[in-house]
């Protein structure tokens, strides 16, 4: 698991109440979310975070993160497959 921490843009579709990320695009590579394995919450200071756990199509595990306050989403952690 290598740490990131870097913006990304994300495209996500609100289903039955909840959020679910469906692309990420990082340093120019789109990656299409094949499955969200999980989801949580946490807080630095005032401010919240929403963390997601995804696997993408080719098979990448990601950890993203949106800032409710800048409202920008950040790659916190990639592991590569294979």
């Amino acid at each position: 698991m290598v740490a990131i921490n870097e913006p990304i843009e994300a495209i996500v579709k609100f289903e039955n109440g909840k959020v679910k990320p469906v692309k990420i695009r990082w340093r120019g590579r789109v990656e299409k979310i094949k499955e969200v394995t999980g989801w949580w919450k946490s807080e630095k200071g005032k401010i919240n975070f929403f963390h997601f756990s995804l696997v993408t199509e080719s098979g990448d595990y990601y950890e993203i993160a949106l800032n409710t306050k800048s409202l920008v989403w950040y790659l916190e952690k990639l592991e590569p497959a294979g």
